[in-house]
């Protein structure tokens, strides 16, 4: 029977320092059991997180102590070198990767006396690359009003913003992992970065896809993912968890102090249009005879001043787009109005002969670079307009999406990249299932771990809790006989793991009014009833599909024949919202009249939507 020792060198350890070309194998410095790896699907607040892998340096022979010595002078060194030090740790009878990264060289320790003492080290997963700053500007598409980029698409890498910004940060397309990746097929109608923005591979993405619904992760073997969080209604659960598959103390279940009762998401209007973008605070004064003096420019002087010793920029304004506040068509000032990018950018100045551009002009999404120069060697010359038209693409109006239209303290987000009512209500409503029930937390601890990302049924036996969660964190431990556990952590997606829809049916008798007449020999009593052909409650993964059919009664006699068809007004009222025209208003208006029996689909189901009937005399 194999020892502990060697089930603890089932696991190999490796470096690969800056220069080598063969990785370093320094398993046998490593006891197993002190290995850790922190698995993070997202944050608590939906956003993407990073991969940690602890593991501690030991010895206890010289050979070992040797290779010690010998791993702790050269991570020193790429430390002080600020070489990057890739690790990854493997199965040896498998083959395959438990963890794939760089060295977090940014706390080493030791204390060292006769001999080095033991190393505790981190390594993060394989998004370290993300962190650069981006250093080059760009646009998608290029061309104002041209077809949209995706967000995540591997059948149009050429159009795929993660895409196409991974293999900037350095990643090839065999370090993206497209079949473990979800489609993120959201198309951005316009999406830009400036370097004046300083932003990281890692910030940008972190917000596209947090405004998506999806969060990037990286795999075991060091691959970028790319994982939609969205959970359509009437999702059913990936696996079961009851008390035979726990180890330790089973289910723990807590809750937090979420206030919020709703989402609101604001988010803009996009526009485009040919204005000018910039104008110079030139002087309008006059001369005697009616002509705008200008800027005086001294002899062999400049325009801006010290323009020709430092670079000196026009920063672009919206304001100039606000043409009924401009002409005085209006009193209100715009103040919505905000700069995307300018495209095809033209200089209008009105100057002195004398008065001449000085070379590189340069023209920027959002600014430019102009400088001008009085050649004129004795004489002063001037300057008397200098303004810079172009394309604009520009937010034009901020609007606000609150879901459900009733809350009265919603979560706000302001966003980037959500430019119409779609995208901010499908936005709205993901966070709002996660803000409604992802206050609650499952964890617990298993031998091996389950999928990230997964949806799993909370059921403890002996116990009321009955719920879907979603697995966002793993933590996972190596033990002396070879096996991994885990320590799992699951968000609440749902308060139940089936939420019933329901039919319910009123009488409503309208009609004019007039004087109340003497007391009738026979009362009236109506009462509706509504037949479902495939029962009056539905729940995810029965079949959903039924036809409800009016039936109206008249002191207990059926008079449904009797009524015309534009007596039948059906109202459909869904707890989920939808978009036009499949939103609850539209149907109304459309089932107001002259139906009596209506069909309900599986996604009216999975909007958990409630179906009334009201006759109207």
């Amino acid at each position: 029977m194999p020892s502990h020792e060697n089930k603890r060198m089932r696991w190999q350890y490796e470096f690969l320092f800056f220069g080598d070309s063969v990785w370093t194998d320094f398993s046998i410095l490593i006891d197993s059991r002190a290995t850790t790896i922190e698995r993070n699907g997202c944050s608590n607040d939906l956003s993407s997180s990073i991969d940690v892998c602890q593991f501690t340096l030991k010895y206890a022979t010289t050979a070992k102590k040797a290779l010690h010595n010998h791993v702790m002078g050269r991570l020193m060194i790429a430390k002080l070198a600020k070489e990057p030090v890739l690790f990854r740790c493997t199965n040896r009878t498998t083959y395959t990767s438990i963890f794939f990264g760089r060295m977090d060289l940014g706390n080493l320790s030791q204390t060292n006396k006769r001999d080095p003492g033991w190393l505790t080290l981190e390594a993060e997963d394989n998004s370290w690359r993300l962190e650069a700053e981006m250093d080059d500007a760009f646009e998608f598409p290029s061309i104002i009003g041209d077809t949209p980029y995706y967000v995540f698409n591997s059948s149009a890498k050429n159009r795929s913003i993660v895409h196409i910004l991974a293999a900037r940060a350095g990643y090839l397309a065999v370090e993206i992992d497209d079949l473990g990746s979800d489609p993120v097929l959201l198309q951005i109608q316009h999406i830009s970065y400036n370097l004046q923005s300083k932003r990281s591979y890692r910030n940008f993405l972190d917000q596209l896809l947090f405004e998506c619904g999806a969060v990037y992760s990286f795999t075991s073997d060091g691959k970028l993912q790319v994982r939609s969080l969205i959970v359509p209604p009437g999702r059913t659960a990936d696996s079961i968890l009851g008390s035979t598959y726990f180890v330790g103390n089973g289910i723990q279940t807590k809750t937090g102090d979420r206030q919020e009762d709703g989402v609101e998401i604001t988010w803009a209007d996009l526009s485009a249009m040919r204005a000018k973008v910039f104008s110079a605070n030139i002087s309008l004064s006059r001369d005697d005879a009616g002509e705008i003096i200008g800027e005086e420019i001294p002899p062999k002087t400049y325009y801006p001043a010290t323009g020709d010793i430092e670079e000196v920029y026009q920063d672009f304004s919206a304001s100039w787009l606000d043409r009924p506040y401009f002409t005085k068509n209006s009193r209100l000032e715009n103040k919505d109005l905000s700069l995307i990018t300018v495209h095809n950018p033209t200089l209008e100045a009105i100057r002195d002969s004398q008065i001449v551009l000085v070379a590189p002009t340069i023209f920027e999404s959002l600014r430019a670079r102009i400088l001008f120069q009085n050649t004129e060697a004795e004489e002063s010359r001037f300057l008397k307009s200098f303004d810079i038209l172009g394309d604009c693409l520009y937010r034009s109006k901020i609007n606000s999406s609150i879901v459900p239209v009733t809350a009265g303290k919603p979560k706000k987000h302001t966003t980037e990249f959500v430019f119409n009512t779609k995208h901010a209500h499908m936005l709205a409503n993901h966070l709002r299932l996660f803000y409604a029930f992802g206050d609650v937390q499952h964890s617990w601890k298993q031998k091996g771990a389950p999928p990230m990302f997964s949806i799993v049924n909370v059921s403890p036996s002996n116990s009321a809790i009955s719920s879907l969660a979603m697995v966002i964190r793993i933590k996972e431990s190596f033990s002396g006989d070879g096996n991994i556990f885990s320590e799992v952590t699951a968000v609440g997606i749902s308060i139940f793991n089936s939420e019933p829809t329901r039919i319910r049916s009123v009488v409503n008798g309208k009609g004019a009014s007039g004087e109340i007449g003497p007391r009738g020999v026979e009362g009236r009593s109506y009462r509706t009833e509504i037949d479902s052909s495939n029962g009056d409650v539905f729940k995810p993964g029965e079949s959903m599909t039924t036809t409800l059919v009016g039936k109206v009664y008249l002191n207990e006699k059926e008079i449904t024949g009797d009524l015309p068809d534009t007596a039948f007004v059906w109202k459909r009222t869904s707890y989920y919202s939808r978009l036009p025209p499949d939103d609850d208003y539209s149907w109304n208006l459309s089932h107001a009249s002259g139906y009596r029996q209506v069909t309900v689909l599986a996604d009216s189901i999975q909007s958990r939507a409630t179906y009334s009937l009201e006759i109207h005399f």
